[in-house]
């Protein structure tokens, strides 16, 4: 299952808790540029 939405660490710790692994929202990240995406890729 995956949560969407995350947005604090508060809810990141609750998830995990309640063993939810997989998760996405503005906690990690902020929406960005294809550019800026692609950039990531290359560095990780």
């Amino acid at each position: 299952m995956i949560a969407e939405g995350l947005e604090t660490e508060e809810q990141s710790e609750f998830l995990f808790s309640n063993s939810y692994y997989y998760y996405q929202g503005y906690y990690f990240s902020k929406p960005v540029p294809i550019e800026r995406f692609q950039a990531l890729l290359l560095i990780k």
